[in-house]
């Protein structure tokens, strides 16, 4: 599983732009590079709605293996 990170305001954008080059896109409308992923880099899309029902209908806590 992955970690996850939410960042707020310059200092979290200035942080990954340093240390995660990869995560740096060209945003051609805005002639700025952002913060992003391209769709090659994407390995699974959960919806959280659908992900919410399959929870609830596990049976026993789904946390555990």
């Amino acid at each position: 599983m992955g970690r996850y990170y939410k960042f707020y305001f310059d200092g979290g954008l200035r942080f990954a732009m340093e240390r995660f080059p990869h995560y740096r896109i060209n945003h051609k409308a805005l002639n700025s590079s952002l913060v992003g992923i391209t769709e090659a880099q994407i390995d699974i899309i959960v919806r959280p709605d659908e992900r919410l029902r399959t929870v609830l209908e596990m049976k026993g806590d789904p946390s555990t293996p």
